[in-house]
């Protein structure tokens, strides 16, 4: 009888255990829709849809005084660049900041430009429908190659191109094939880490320690950007010689000497070529460089937009 009850005993608080760990994993995965839905509602409030002659493109528009067209890289969308620029101030410094998502990110179609060179004239398009004549281009990373068309195709309208850890050659890369849901998850679950990391290596700057919060949510919704990763990596993958030496305007070339994932060849091979350009290494910088050294670069793309 002993036996039994003890037996009964283990089996009921089994049982107890595996109801508390379901509930627990259903308030948790609970926890995780309302986040995602909290991104998604954020996403449609902070951009809008513009009509234009080369198809529909999501753009944020903030801030007064010179437009600067800023390109996001890869993957990403424009939230990815517009968290940054609002956490910083850049816009709150006397710059008209237009971003974009570039085709295949949240809700620019990828048939609204597939190519750099395609979505190079998107953007112009899309600065004609906002009544702007002339803007300085900036592309980070991904956003690198459709920056460098803009500024072939468009010389006149480029007032002046800015290269942040661009991607200015061929490159290849994998890109991430794991299940949408699986991914935002994961980006969910580890969210705090690399705030944590910087904390445990002494980083106090609040800037930072945002920037580092919200950059996982800038690839989440990962189903609505996930077109655009593997269209980029495509054209990326084949990319034929750029003749960046016809770029005759004044071209800022910031990148970091640590960067693994767009190694400063890059911002060399743009240097040699492009005639009136200006190098800037960021001693000890890796691609995580927007976020962690935002104070130098935002002088300096402030400094250019304003001399230009």
């Amino acid at each position: 009888m002993a036996g039994w009850l003890h037996s009964e005993w283990i089996t009921v608080t089994f049982a107890a255990l595996a109801a508390t760990a379901l509930l627990a994993c259903a308030a948790s995965f609970f926890r995780f829709l309302k986040w995602r839905n909290a991104i998604a509602a954020r996403l449609l409030a902070e951009s809008s849809v513009i009509d234009t002659a080369q198809g529909p493109v999501e753009v944020a528009d903030l801030g007064q005084g010179p437009a600067l067209l800023m390109l996001h890289g890869t993957p990403g969308g424009y939230d990815q660049v517009l968290s940054l620029v609002k956490a910083t101030g850049l816009a709150a410094e006397g710059i008209r900041v237009i971003v974009p998502s570039r085709p295949g990110y949240l809700r620019t179609p990828i048939e609204s430009g597939a190519t750099p060179a395609q979505q190079a004239a998107l953007f112009d398009a899309m600065l004609v429908r906002l009544g702007i004549d002339k803007a300085f281009v900036l592309g980070v990373s991904g956003g690198g190659p459709s920056a460098l068309q803009f500024a072939l195709l468009f010389p006149t309208r480029c007032a002046g191109l800015i290269l942040e850890e661009a991607v200015t050659q061929k490159i290849v890369e994998r890109p991430i094939r794991w299940p949408a849901l699986l991914v935002d998850y994961l980006i969910y679950f580890f969210r705090h880490r690399s705030m944590a990391t910087l904390r445990s290596r002494g980083v106090d700057d609040p800037v930072v320690l945002k920037v580092a919060l919200e950059a996982g949510e800038s690839v989440s919704l990962f189903g609505r950007r996930k077109a655009g990763q593997v269209n980029d990596l495509q054209h990326f993958a084949n990319m034929p010689p750029l003749p960046l030496h016809t770029i005759a305007c004044r071209t800022l070339i910031l990148h970091g000497t640590l960067d693994k994932e767009v190694p400063i060849a890059h911002a060399e091979l743009a240097f040699a070529q492009i005639a009136n350009s200006r190098l800037v290494r960021i001693e000890g910088a890796d691609h995580s460089m927007p976020g962690l050294h935002y104070k130098q670069l935002n002088a300096l793309i402030r400094q250019f937009v304003m001399e230009c």
